[in-house]
């Protein structure tokens, strides 16, 4: 079964909701300006966030601030609230407070937290209930729900940053941003890691450190995810033979794409597509 995304808003608002349910899923490392709250209503995931890994579990909320680079990933049934909030819209709100950034995990709570992150879960709870029964003005009192979590965030999860703070971290950004792109519009060719290093003037080793420490996994291993990601979108999508798009999107080698498959996505190539939707 095709993941299922059921977008409760309107496009261009400063608040989107979205339902997410799948078998397994993969988003691979990207960024957007929006902040992002996960909230996961079932099963497993694993997200990696410039280069820190963690797992989210039944109940768990992670919120990704923005252009954070960061992957998300689910080998197994969930369902997911994602709420996005457009961080200028943030900001807007907050005239004058200066800079900051806002990181909630369950992993790194200290004691003094807890409490905020509970009432967090709280009123993420709310959402499930309104969106099934859609009583009227549901979406008024989503939206409100979602704003009160923002405000919790802030209050008790924001960290100040100085202005010095800044350059160094978008420096890296820019780079790693830059190496992301290159690799999306280039996919389908035969990539090595001395190709792409010198197309950025870089050592081979030095490559290498900057797109672990930044993406948490080797560049080879983003690459293929890169790959499996359009594959399984046309196949999904399109009646063209498994093996031509296999070969379409770059992967050379069969047992290595059907492997990374069946990780990531909990099935075959052939079961997906014969359950389709």
């Amino acid at each position: 079964m095709e993941e299922a995304v059921y977008q409760q808003n309107f496009q261009n608002e400063p608040i989107q909701i979205e339902y997410r349910t799948a078998l397994g899923s993969l988003r691979t490392t990207h960024w957007h300006k929006e902040l992002e709250i996960i909230y996961l209503l079932n099963g497993t995931m694993g997200v990696v966030i410039e280069g820190q890994r963690y797992k989210l579990v039944q109940g768990d909320a992670l919120v990704i601030d923005s252009n954070l680079i960061h992957e998300v990933q689910a080998r197994q049934s969930m369902m997911q609230i994602i709420i996005h909030v457009d961080r200028d819209f943030i900001d807007s709100k907050l005239s004058g407070q200066g800079k900051y950034l806002i990181h909630c995990s369950r992993e790194e709570l200290v004691d003094e937290q807890l409490g905020a992150y509970l009432e967090i879960l709280d009123c993420l709870k709310q959402l499930p209930p309104l969106y099934v029964q859609q009583p009227t003005g549901y979406r008024i009192e989503s939206e409100s729900i979602a704003l009160d979590v923002i405000y919790r965030l802030i209050r008790d999860f924001s960290i100040p940053l100085h202005d010095d703070d800044a350059p160094s971290l978008t420096q890296r950004q820019m780079r790693t941003k830059e190496i992301l792109q290159y690799v999306d519009a280039h996919y389908k060719e035969p990539l090595s890691l001395e190709d792409i290093a010198g197309e950025f003037s870089l050592s081979r080793e030095y490559f290498s450190r900057l797109f672990r420490q930044s993406v948490g996994i080797t560049f080879t291993e983003h690459l293929n995810r890169v790959r499996l990601t359009h594959i399984y979108h046309d196949l999904i999508a399109t009646d063209q033979p498994i093996m031509r798009l296999i070969e379409e999107h770059g992967f050379t080698n069969y047992k290595l794409f059907s492997r990374m498959f069946r990780e990531i996505y909990g099935s075959t190539p052939r079961n997906v597509r014969k359950h389709r939707q």
